[in-house]
This record gives structure tokens, C-alpha cells and sequence, in this order.
């Protein structure tokens, strides 16, 4: 396995014009990825490891609990673990899951929390934090701060790094699709952190993007600052907008979403009480409580569907400034509008 990382990095290394910015870049990851609460995730770490073995090739620790601490109480402690080992799987159902809209999501209660654990090959990652991705789902939440709580060795922690970072890269020249020629870093950096909400179908508060700045604006100034001007030069930020480019991140999004209603089917297959996850996010996030009787939490798949029709008819399965998100897609011969 670790042959197959090193062959990676060895094919991701960037020209030597650019490799001291890389290096430079990666460090502040690395930086940021090592800063968690070690003791915290001990607990969890041993439990992934020794349920899994070796077949790990990292552990990142993300989403609100990471970003805004004891504010988020209440929310799932989300991880991401990306495996190298068929193995990692047991069952070859679930096996063939992760093939098809990845990555699968499972949740569990552990140490008194619940938990949320989503599972991605080494492989599909690459490719989803890569310009070649299927959807926004994995950029969307690597665009963001993680904390990388494991690496199997030195040379997982490299290619686990690259890959975040390209993740992060693609992102941006997504966000810059649909800016206009000239704009503020500013205007930038909350643009790259909503991006993956106009991708999603999902319950957010209005506020979630300038809550996730504020908690790590620094990290964000820093690193997002370095690859916008990789693009644009630095500020006045200006760029020559190209209406295919436009179109066809646009494009892109308006797939996400589909992809994400593609997705619901099989995480209730493997979101254990998938029902109640649910209502429960949207109760965090909106404030609405919508209890539910003894029938439905014991046949959800049967009477569970009345609450999440309701929930998409009033419109609350939107995220932070998705004003723009279900807008008509324009093509490259649309006129512009005044």
C-alpha cells in the first residue's frame, strides 16, 4: 500500500516553479490537520483501527463539532475515513455500495455520541477532490477545515494532504466561475465556502457560512488567499470570465443536486435511524420539530415519507444563501441580464 501512495505523490509532484508555494501550502495544512483535541479522539480512533484493521489509510475529523466546538452540541461528530484495502469492507454488498455515489454513510452511537461515518476508497477520493469529479460532495466538505485525527504512516499523511489540497485548488476555480470579473476577497471567500451548498439538498441555518468563517477565518485568509492569486494575481482581483466556464460549473451543481436526491435511497439503507437523524438536523438547524409517532419510528420506510414531504413543500431543505442555487441554468448564447 504504501508503494501505491508513494507512486501517487510521485505523479501529483508539481513543476519546480511551483513545488516551494506547494510545500508551502501543504505545511499549513498539516499545521491546521494536526490541531485537535487528542484526547478526545483517542477514544475514537482505537475503535475505528481495531475495527478495521490496517485497511485505513486516514481518519479526518470535520463539520460543526470541529469547527464550532461546544456551540455545535447536539450535532453528529462526523468523520471521514478513507481506506486502501477491499478488506476494509466485510460484506461485499457494502462493498459495491461505495461504487455507486460515494461515499457510503453509516451512524452510530458511540461513547455517548452519535456519530456519523462516512467510508471512501483512496481511489474515488483522488478523483472526487480532483477537476474530474462527479459531484460537488466531497470538495464541498474538504473546501472547509479538517483535522486528519489518523494517518497510517508518513507517506498516507502526504497523499492525504495533496489530496485535500487539491480538493481545495478545484474548488476554487469553481467559485471563480460564477463571480463576475472583478470582486473582493471577501465576496471570494464566502463564495468558496457556499459553493457546496448550492450543490446540496440539505437543511442549513442562514448563518452557517459566516459562522464557519468566523470560526476559521485565519486558516481561510491564508490558505484561500495563496491559491485565489495562484488564478488572479493579487488583489485588485480581476479575471476575464468565460460564459462556457460559467455554463458549465452551473451544469455541474445542477448534477450535484440531482446526485444528492440520488443519494438519499441508500443512505437509508445504511443510516441507522435514518428518520430521526433527519428530523433531528432539521430541528438544529430551523428550529422545527416534527415528533414523531410510534408507528413511524417503527416502520419509517413505510410512514416516515408524510414529514419529509412536508419538510420539501415549506421549502426548509435549503442551505445558507441558496438564493442562486435553483436558478435557470444559462447557456454560453443566454444575453447576459442588466
Amino acid at each position: 500500500m504504501a508503494s501505491a501512495i508513494i507512486d501517487f505523490v510521485a505523479l501529483e509532484r508539481p513543476g519546480h516553479s511551483s513545488e516551494l508555494a506547494n510545500a508551502t501550502l501543504i505545511e499549513q495544512l498539516r499545521e491546521r490537520a494536526r490541531a485537535f483535541d487528542r484526547d478526545r479522539m483517542a477514544p475514537y480512533v482505537a475503535h475505528f483501527r481495531a475495527k478495521h484493521s490496517d485497511t485505513i489509510a486516514g481518519i479526518f475529523f470535520y463539520g460543526s463539532r470541529l469547527a464550532e466546538g461546544e456551540r455545535a452540541k447536539g450535532s453528529l461528530c462526523d468523520f471521514f475515513i478513507v481506506y486502501d484495502d477491499a478488506r476494509f469492507h466485510e460484506r461485499v454488498g457494502q462493498r459495491l455500495l461505495n461504487c455507486v455515489l460515494a461515499p457510503n454513510v453509516y451512524t452510530e452511537l458511540f461513547d455517548g455520541c452519535a456519530t456519523k461515518v462516512s467510508t471512501v476508497s483512496l481511489a474515488r477520493f483522488r478523483r472526487e477532490m480532483s477537476p474530474a469529479a462527479r459531484d460537488i460532495y466531497h470538495q464541498g466538505r474538504f473546501g472547509k477545515r479538517v483535522a486528519l485525527v489518523y494517518a497510517r504512516d508518513g507517506a498516507a499523511e502526504e497523499v492525504l494532504l495533496a489530496t485535500w489540497l487539491a480538493g481545495m485548488r478545484a474548488l476554487v476555480g469553481r467559485t471563480l466561475d460564477l463571480l463576475g470579473e472583478t470582486f473582493t476577497f471577501e465576496e471570494f471567500l464566502l463564495e468558496v465556502l457556499t459553493i457546496s451548498y448550492r450543490g446540496e439538498v440539505r437543511a442549513e441555518s442562514p448563518d452557517k457560512v459566516a459562522r464557519l468563517l468566523e470560526a476559521e477565518r485565519p486558516f481561510y485568509e491564508v490558505v484561500y488567499r495563496r491559491l485565489l492569486e495562484e488564478r488572479t494575481g493579487t488583489a485588485p482581483y480581476r479575471q476575464a470570465v468565460s460564459r462556457w466556464r460559467r455554463f458549465w460549473t452551473r451544469r455541474f451543481l445542477a448534477r450535484s443536486r440531482r446526485r444528492m436526491f440520488y443519494r438519499w435511497p441508500k443512505m437509508i439503507l445504511t443510516v441507522r435511524n435514518w428518520l430521526e437523524v433527519a428530523l433531528a438536523k432539521l430541528e438544529r438547524t430551523k428550529g422545527i420539530v416534527l415528533p414523531l409517532t410510534p408507528l413511524q419510528r417503527r416502520f419509517p420506510l413505510i410512514f416516515g415519507w408524510g414529514h419529509l414531504w412536508r419538510v420539501w413543500r415549506r421549502g426548509l431543505l435549503k442551505g445558507p444563501d441558496t438564493h442562486n442555487a435553483n436558478r435557470k441554468i444559462e447557456t454560453p448564447n443566454d444575453r447576459p441580464r442588466g
